[in-house]
Formats: C-alpha cells, sequence, structure tokens
C-alpha cells in the first residue's frame, strides 16, 4: 500500500519535541492474535493534537499473528478510508515474523525464541533510529508480554528524543471483541458478543504516552553501527555506562582506559591528555593556552619515547612562542573526539576536557583527580 496523499506536517522543519514533524514517521508494533491492537494504535494517534500519522507500519509477529493480520488486512485499509487519512505503506517486507534457530517462523515460547525475538526486535530498532529523518513511534500493547518489553527495553537503548512509547487502552466493554477495529467516524452501535448494541467514541480508545529513560548517549557510534550485533550484546554493551567512572592513563604504555572501555588515542593527544591529568592530579586544577607548553612536550617525549624523531621536533617547533589560541582548543578538541567514538556521547562528556568558564579560557579534565590513574612521570 502507498501513500495516496502528503501529509502537511511533511513541510515543517523537523523537530525532537514534534515527532509528526518528520517526513519519515514509523509506527513500530508487536502483535500477536489481535490485530485489532495496530487499528486502535492508529485511530488512537490519529486523534492527538496535533496528529502523528505514520508513513510506515511495521509489524513484528509470530507466523500466526501475520496470518492474523493478513486476515483483517482490509480494516486496515478500510480505517484510513473511512477517516480520510493518507495510507501509510505496510508490505510484505514490513511485516517481520519470529524465526528459530533453522530459519522456520516460530511462537515465543522457548528461551531459544525469547533469543530470536530479542535479536529481531533490536535489528529493527537499530536500523530506524540511525535514520536521522525518522521518528518512531513504539506501540508495545501486542503480542506476546516478552515482545512487548523487549520493544520498549530496546527503544530505551536506542531511541533518540523524537522517539516515543505507548500504550493503548480500550475501554473494558471492547476490550475481548474481535469485531472490534476502532470508533467508527459516523457515530453508530456496534453490536458485542453479549448481544447488546454500544456506541464506541473518543473515550473508547486511549493512548497512554510511556516516558523513558533514552540511553542512546552510551553507545558509541562504532557500536552502533556493528554489524550482526545480537540482544544480548547490546545489553553488555549498555552495561557499560553504569561502570565505575575510572580514568587510567598509562603513558608507557601508551594506552588510555575509560571505566572498562580502551579509548585508543594517538600519541599527541595522548600526551596533551596526559599533561592535563598531571595538572589535575596534582590539584593546579586548569590550563589555558596561554601556559608554557613545556610539561606537555616532556609528556609527549615520554610518550613517542624518542626526542629526536621528526614527530617531536615538528610539535617542538609548533609551539615554540607558546600555543596558539586556535591550536590550543584543536588539541583539546582531538582528545574529547575519541572519547566520544569509544563511549559515545553521553558518557564521554564525565571524561572529557571542558572550558570551565566562558571566555575564561580555563580547561580541566571533568574527573576529579582521585579517579584519574596517570602512569608515567615528567619534570613539572
Amino acid at each position: 500500500m502507498v501513500s495516496l496523499t502528503m501529509n502537511a506536517t511533511e513541510s515543517q522543519v523537523p523537530s525532537p519535541d514534534r515527532p509528526e514533524s518528520y517526513p519519515r514517521r514509523v509506527l513500530v508494533t508487536v502483535s500477536g492474535l489481535t490485530p485489532q491492537i495496530i487499528t486502535e494504535t492508529l485511530y488512537a494517534l490519529s486523534r492527538r493534537d496535533p496528529p502523528f500519522i505514520p508513513t510506515e507500519v511495521q509489524v513484528i509477529t509470530t507466523e500466526l499473528g501475520r496470518q492474523k493480520f493478513v486476515a483483517a488486512i482490509e480494516k486496515f485499509r478500510h480505517f484510513f478510508r473511512e477517516y480520510d487519512l493518507p495510507v501509510p505503506r505496510c508490505d510484505p517486507g514490513d511485516l517481520y515474523v519470529v524465526a528459530g534457530p533453522s530459519g522456520q517462523a516460530t511462537d515465543v515460547r522457548t528461551p531459544a525464541d525469547n533469543e530470536h525475538v530479542g535479536n529481531l526486535i533490536m535489528q529493527r530498532v537499530l536500523e530506524l533510529t540511525s535514520d536521522p529523518n525518522c521518528a518512531v513511534h513504539a506501540s508495545i500493547a501486542g503480542g506476546r508480554k516478552t515482545m512487548g518489553f523487549y520493544l520498549g527495553y530496546l527503544m530505551s537503548m536506542f531511541g533518540r528524543d523524537q522517539d516515543r512509547i505507548s500504550h493503548v487502552l480500550v475501554n473494558e466493554v471492547f476490550e475481548n471483541e474481535t469485531a472490534f477495529y476502532y470508533p467508527p467516524r459516523k457515530l453508530e452501535k456496534i453490536r458485542v458478543s453479549d448481544g447488546r448494541e454500544l456506541y464506541a467514541d473518543d473515550n473508547s480508545v486511549l493512548l497512554s504516552e510511556i516516558p523513558f529513560i533514552r540511553h542512546r548517549g552510551g553507545f558509541s557510534e562504532e557500536d552502533l553501527r556493528r554489524q550482526g550485533m545480537t540482544f544480548q550484546q547490546a545489553v553488555g554493551l549498555a552495561q557499560r555506562a553504569i561502570v565505575r567512572t575510572e580514568l587510567v592513563i598509562d603513558v608507557d604504555q601508551r594506552k588510555v582506559r575509560a571505566g572498562d572501555i580502551d579509548v585508543r588515542m594517538q600519541a599527541n593527544p595522548l600526551a596533551f591528555l596526559a599533561w592535563v591529568a598531571a595538572v589535575r592530579v596534582r590539584g593546579t586544577e586548569s590550563v589555558r593556552y596561554s601556559d608554557s607548553p613545556e610539561e606537555f612536550l616532556r609528556w609527549y617525549e615520554r610518550v613517542l619515547d624518542d626526542a629526536g624523531s621528526v614527530k617531536f621536533e615538528e610539535t617542538k617547533r609548533a609551539v615554540r612562542n607558546g600555543f596558539e589560541e586556535e591550536d590550543f582548543r584543536f588539541r583539546v578538541h582531538a582528545v574529547n573526539t575519541a572519547f566520544r567514538r569509544a563511549l559515545g556521547a553521553s558518557r564521554a562528556s564525565e571524561y572529557s576536557i571542558k572550558l570551565l568558564k566562558k571566555r575564561s579560557g580555563r580547561y580541566s579534565l571533568s574527573l576529579p583527580g582521585m579517579a584519574i590513574t596517570l602512569r608515567g612521570t615528567v619534570v613539572a
């Protein structure tokens, strides 16, 4: 199914506080034996102010759930026609069926099934949240309880500011009615299984948006691009964010370790980091570009273990009259970039070199001196 009309929100500049403003808007839902959850969620999203009208609907389900959804596809189509809404894409390729070790469709009953559904949901969430032009709305109302938990948990791990999680709530008189998919546009009575005829209106279907903590900043860029990452591996990477904050700089081994993560750093920024760390450990607190570069050069010589090297001589000539302010800031940036690449933006902030006060020109490590271990010494 291809969208027939353009939503007005597509002309807006995307803003995280307005998910409806993104050009690509994806409803991701877990579904089991009640595909009604999907149309109920779509109805509730369309009734919001402003509405969130998906451009795509992706369904994560079991084989039996897929069959149920396909059998009800006309209800899905009719909803958009009845409410004059643009039809989102929902092709067979947008139905993701849980598969077992053999690749065959399966239910979610065994520990192995749980592992496979976790991997499937993680890949969907990770792929969608890698698109900066996309806002993801995840509905955790349907499917097996494990599936809903995984979807919410993985959105917390990888979701961004524009992404949302919700659970749709249906009036109890319609909750178990297989014939109820959404309140009709024209108010009319609906016959329920006990023979009663009841009206369904806006209050029959309510959307409860669920606030969640976003941990995406705790993943490095390399982590987010990792091919074939499993759900279990992703949990292990997320666990790093709560490891004790400690910075170890081993000058002789040319190694930097932040918490439990090795940070790749070239010799020049490593020496600069060692100098700033040494100042912090001594309690001097900060450095600035007008400071003498002599101690930095001694650290650089120690890192290179070769005072006569071309690299050392080039750097020595570059700072022979002291640091240039722009050069000094570039060195700070090089250190902080290495931390961000290894740790992700959120966690890197704990280890970065920061400007203490605007226009002060003074920089210091965020960590207290007691959290820093500097292996190697030079004459200050």
